[in-house]
């Protein structure tokens, strides 16, 4: 209590009373205490009080304070900010007549991880989920809720912070989208077909890269050719893959192709850049396309004119000089001809 002086300023005291009687008469002992009192802290008080509530209505996610029932099926909305109400497409007042907002909310989680936020929630642990609002206006919209439960009395209260993910959720759509169309063109080539991060480590890889390999996605994603070539092969890929990361070049050769357990292949390999909209390198392309079989029958055509010429080597010149014009010897020919008089010259 304060008490009023006129040749001072208001003083503030404790009080405490004691009633008791003597002789028939009833008495009242005051004890009064003096007390310093900052009036200033009761400011402060307000103040932040104030600011709490600046700070609860212009937030940019919804916040919300709820009480959950004894048997977690009812979650009555005690108070919410205006942001929530607008992710909800609910007034506040429509809200808080509700028996359980749970009615107009969806979790898009599955069965066994709800059960596993009712439990912490029973412990009072902070969770997190996600879900979808039912509107009235029939607009899909998703949710990322945290919410942090806490007792009071037998009550449980959840203080919540809800923020959309529409827009998120959407554009991981579309990406995944857009993924299964790429893997659809790019799993019906023939061909090898890879893509690489600057560090030339596998992001992804069509299904003939997988035979090729006997890999599964998972094995190589984020592999480098350390893990599934030799170790002169594998150098050899990652300063191509360096090469065109470096000079932002289109890069085409003919190599060798050797996987760890597997046979020695030829093929002719064209790797180009991934460039962003600003002309930075995000990683490189690749596209394969075995040779082998050609490489094979161009060594074995290599093969049979060599044998051809060692055989022409013992015909005489003037027998030979009547195939020069013929289309399919011809060239052999010549040059046998050609082989033998220079050797006549030495």
């Amino acid at each position: 209590m304060a008490l009023k002086s006129p040749h001072a300023d208001s003083m503030y005291f404790s009080m405490r009373g004691h009633a008791y009687s003597t002789l028939g008469k009833r008495y009242l002992l005051l004890r009064f205490k003096p007390q310093v009192i900052d009036t200033r802290s009761s400011d402060n008080l307000l103040k932040s009080t104030w600011l709490a509530r600046l700070v609860f209505e212009n937030a940019p996610d919804g916040v919300s304070v709820r009480v959950v029932s004894p048997d977690f099926r009812s979650r009555k909305l005690l108070a919410c900010n205006q942001r929530y109400t607008e992710m909800a497409g609910y007034s506040e007042a429509q809200l808080m007549a509700m028996d359980s907002i749970a009615d107009v909310v969806r979790s898009l989680l599955t069965p066994e991880q709800d059960a596993e936020i009712e439990r912490k929630t029973r412990a009072l642990e902070p969770v997190r989920g996600v879900a979808r609002w039912v509107r009235p206006d029939g607009r899909d919209n998703a949710f990322e809720w945290h919410a942090v439960p806490m007792r009071v009395g037998d009550e449980i209260y959840v203080l919540g912070i809800d923020r959309d993910i529409t827009e998120q959720r959407r554009a991981v759509e579309r990406l995944r989208a857009s993924q299964a169309e790429m893997d659809a063109l790019i799993n019906n080539i023939p061909d090898l077909v890879w893509f690489k991060d600057t560090q030339s480590r596998y992001i992804t890889v069509n299904a003939a890269f997988l035979k090729a390999t006997g890999k599964t996605m998972d094995e190589l994603r984020g592999k480098t050719d350390n893990d599934i070539s030799p170790p002169d092969i594998a150098a050899k890929y990652q300063a191509d893959d360096a090469r065109v990361v470096r000079e932002k070049a289109v890069l085409t050769v003919e190599e060798k192709h050797e996987l760890i357990g597997r046979p020695l292949a030829w093929i002719v390999t064209t790797k180009s850049p991934i460039l962003d909209k600003d002309g930075i390198v995000l990683g490189s392309v690749g596209i394969a396309r075995d040779i082998t079989d050609r490489r094979h029958a161009e060594q074995e055509n290599l093969r049979q004119r060599e044998r051809l010429e060692q055989i022409l080597a013992q015909v005489p010149s003037e027998f030979l000089s009547a195939y020069r014009e013929d289309s399919v010897i011809g060239v052999t020919v010549t040059k046998a001809i050609a082989k033998r008089e220079s050797q006549r010259k030495q």
